[in-house]
């Protein structure tokens, strides 16, 4: 198996048709929308005062982009994934761009064509994106997303506990190489850089972000003060950080 980003997120990743491991088990991958993406727009809305643009990279479906487009936010979305792009949301079709950000675009066309979305956003939010960009290109993502946005949100997928199916210790996997087989089955998902929360916030921190503290610790007792939100995997565990542009 290799991660190549415009060909592992196609059709059977989303449909649940990706194999693993010696035996090829199933990876049953994301859905293209979610409904508790509604709750999330409603927490992050609240918390984001003032944001108008907003911009979602790997944005899927566009579900996320959706909801916080029925918040008032002037929203599009960024995607690596042709399939996701031209099976989003109805209400995104014409505001999701289907592009590579590591090839640093200086214009988000939309997928259709018909118009150029805009450069510049007041908020950037990435959910379940950066661990699946290979550390040799996360510079220059960083880079990209930085020259966005004066405000962002991100959901990563840090280390957890291995008695749940996922790795205990940091790992990142070389571009362009074979995956081992010790990782195939966190890889099939896309997550080829899989580190701690601290790793992400001293990265975020050297490239020029700050990192939101207070702003954070509200957002983590909303995580706390909610049962569905606290049992939905990946994001009880998950790293949440919100910062700004310096």
């Amino acid at each position: 198996m290799k991660i190549v980003y415009s060909e592992h997120y196609g059709e059977d990743y989303w449909l649940g048709r990706k194999t693993y491991g010696p035996d090829r088990q199933t990876y049953h991958g994301p859905g293209l929308d979610w409904s508790f993406w509604e709750h999330i727009a409603k927490v992050l809305h609240a918390l984001m005062p003032g944001v108008h643009t907003g911009l979602d990279v790997g944005c899927g479906g566009a579900g996320l982009a959706a909801r916080m487009l029925g918040q008032g936010w002037e929203m599009y979305g960024a995607d690596v994934s042709e399939y996701a792009v031209a099976n989003c949301i109805e209400s995104m079709r014409e505001r999701v761009a289907c592009i590579d950000l590591t090839t640093l675009p200086s214009e988000l066309l939309s997928y259709h064509g018909k118009k150029v979305l805009p450069s510049v956003f007041d908020a950037v939010i990435a959910t379940d994106f950066l661990e699946h960009i290979y550390e040799e290109d996360l510079d220059v993502v960083l880079r990209w997303l930085r020259a966005r946005a004066d405000r962002f949100f991100f959901c990563i997928g840090t280390t957890a506990d291995p008695s749940r199916g996922t790795v205990a210790k940091d790992f990142s996997l070389r571009k362009g190489t074979p995956v081992p087989p010790e990782y195939e089955a966190t890889a099939v998902a896309g997550h080829v850089n899989v580190r701690s929360f601290s790793y992400w916030t001293r990265k975020l921190q050297a490239s020029g972000f700050n990192v939101e503290w207070e702003p954070m610790y509200q957002l983590q007792r909303a995580r706390e003060m909610s049962k569905p939100w606290r049992e939905t995997w990946g994001w009880h565990m998950g790293a949440t950080i919100m910062a700004s542009s310096r």
